[in-house]
C-alpha cells in the first residue's frame, strides 16, 4: 500500500492541475443520476471538481493523499465541497460504510475483482455505473501494461445485478479505451410490472 500510494503521489505531484475532464464522462453526462456520486480512483480531482460544478455531491476514493491536497486547493471558493477517502482500493469493503450511491463513475483505473463484485451492493436501484480505461490495443501500441487493460467486451456480461446500457471501443486524446455504461436493475419496478401483467 505504502509503495503505491507514494508512486501515484509522485505522480500526481508533477500532473498538471488543470486537465480537462474525461471525454466519455462528459459525453454521457445526461446519462447519470445526480445526487450521491463515488469517483474511484478520483486522483487530483479533474473529474470530480467537473461533477460536482454539475450539482453531483462528489465523494472521491483514492490512495493519493496529494491528489486530495489538490481537489481541496483546486477548489477553494467555490459553493461545494468535494469529500475524499484515502483508501487502498485492494481492500475497497470499507467502502459498503459509505452507503449507497446513484452514480459510480470510474475513468482510467481498472479495479480488482474484489472492488467490481462490491459495485452493484453500492449502488441504488436505477443507479448508474460508468466505467473507461485503456484497452488491449493502447496496451500493445504504447507499452501500457496489458494486465491493467481491457479487452474487447470483457465486462459485459460479468454483473448479474446490473444491465448493460452502453459498450464502445472508442479512441479520444488519451488513447483507445473501453468504455461502459451500467444500471442497476430496479427488482421492486420488474414486482410492479410484473403484477401488472398477470
Amino acid at each position: 500500500m505504502d509503495a503505491d500510494r507514494l508512486k501515484w503521489n509522485e505522480r500526481y505531484l508533477t500532473k498538471p492541475d488543470n486537465s480537462p475532464p474525461d471525454t466519455f464522462l462528459k459525453k454521457n453526462l445526461h446519462k447519470l443520476n445526480k445526487t450521491r456520486l463515488l469517483d474511484i480512483a478520483g486522483g487530483n480531482g479533474r473529474n470530480a471538481i467537473y461533477l460536482a460544478a454539475q450539482g453531483f455531491d462528489v465523494t472521491v476514493v483514492d490512495i493519493a493523499d496529494v491528489g486530495f491536497d489538490k481537489i481541496a486547493s483546486n477548489t477553494k471558493g467555490f459553493d461545494f465541497k468535494i469529500r475524499t477517502i484515502l483508501l487502498d482500493l485492494d481492500n475497497p469493503e470499507i467502502l459498503l460504510e459509505e452507503g449507497k450511491f446513484d452514480t459510480i463513475v470510474c475513468i482510467n483505473f481498472r479495479p480488482f475483482t474484489s472492488l467490481l463484485q462490491l459495485i452493484p451492493k453500492l449502488l441504488l436501484p436505477d443507479g448508474t455505473f460508468i466505467w473507461a480505461s485503456f484497452n488491449e490495443i493502447q496496451a500493445l501500441e504504447t507499452g501500457f501494461p496489458l494486465e491493467k487493460a481491457l479487452t474487447i467486451n470483457e465486462f459485459a456480461d460479468f454483473f448479474t445485478e446490473l444491465e448493460l446500457i452502453d459498450y464502445q471501443r472508442f479512441e479520444d486524446e488519451t488513447g483507445k479505451r473501453d468504455g461502459y455504461i451500467f444500471r442497476k436493475k430496479n427488482p421492486g419496478l420488474f414486482q410492479h410490472q410484473h403484477g401488472k401483467q398477470l
